[in-house]
């Protein structure tokens, strides 16, 4: 992803969604405040996972074009998803 060290991952992901998260609920204005998330293809995923780990955080989840594994969109992609699918969140 552009010039970014390392490598993209379904961790990497999670540990994104909640380090945002952590970031945003220490704001004074918004600490209190519920959050709704949202999340489009491999975002929806994230969003899911992010909700399930903090429902206390959020009044809402809104998914739009997320698929239902990333084994079900391996094969539109000619097996360029495959180095993701060894990992797998539970959500």
């Amino acid at each position: 992803y552009g010039l970014s060290e390392g490598s993209p991952s379904e961790k990497g992901l999670r540990t994104d969604a909640q380090t945002a998260l952590d970031y945003i609920k220490k704001h004074p204005v918004i600490a209190d405040t519920k959050l709704i998330a949202y999340g489009q293809s491999i975002g929806g995923a994230v969003s899911i996972d992010v909700v399930a780990r903090n429902e206390d955080k959020f009044s809402g989840l809104i998914i739009e074009n997320t698929f239902l594994s990333l084994a079900s969109i391996d094969c539109c992609h000619d097996g360029k998803a495959r180095h993701y699918l060894n990992q797998r969140a539970e959500n």
